[in-house]
């Protein structure tokens, strides 16, 4: 048995890198598909390292985000978001297409600031106002204090996951 301590999910060839693009995708989305996020994203990274096509990069893209829901999916949102943060950053291109995965993650980790910061601007678009709002619309995806707080009237504050008002002094 190998030094690892579990067994490791089998990659794709390099000889089908190399080969065919088109199956080596196929292979890719398929490891997507089946949730093997990890391997799918591993395999990305080798396709994009020997190709650099903007179709390399769209699957690339595609398995990076798989891993980062995969990681949300098992309530592992710091990493989740260090992975988003260095996505960012190799690919400030993509920007828009991992937007609503920004607003999530950042509700997720409790940076709410950062995530309501841009609803201030008049001139937010009506899609990034609805992208900013969907992780509050998810009740399974935010903690019960965020739910409360977010209905709470403008001179209400929730002291507790369990609604109990208190006034505040103005």
């Amino acid at each position: 048995m190998s030094k690892g301590s579990g067994a490791k999910e089998p990659s794709l060839s390099a000889s089908v890198l190399s080969a065919d693009g088109e199956a080596f995708e196929t292979g890719v989305r398929q490891l997507i598909a089946d949730g093997k996020s990890r391997t799918a994203l591993e395999s990305a990274k080798q396709f994009h390292k020997a190709q650099h096509t903007i179709a390399s990069e769209s699957l690339l893209l595609d398995a990076y985000m798989a891993r980062i829901h995969s990681l949300l999916d098992q309530n592992l949102a710091p990493e989740a978001k260090s992975l988003l943060d260095l996505v960012k950053e190799r690919f400030p291109a993509a920007l828009d297409r991992v937007e609503g995965l920004i607003a999530a993650t950042s509700a997720r980790v409790g940076e709410l600031a950062q995530l309501l910061a841009p609803l201030n601007d008049p001139e937010l678009s009506s899609e990034r106002r609805s992208a900013i709002d969907s992780p509050f619309k998810r009740r399974s995806r935010i903690s019960p204090r965020l739910r409360v707080a977010r209905r709470c009237p403008q001179n209400i504050v929730c002291v507790s996951p369990q609604p109990r008002w208190t006034r505040r002094s103005m």
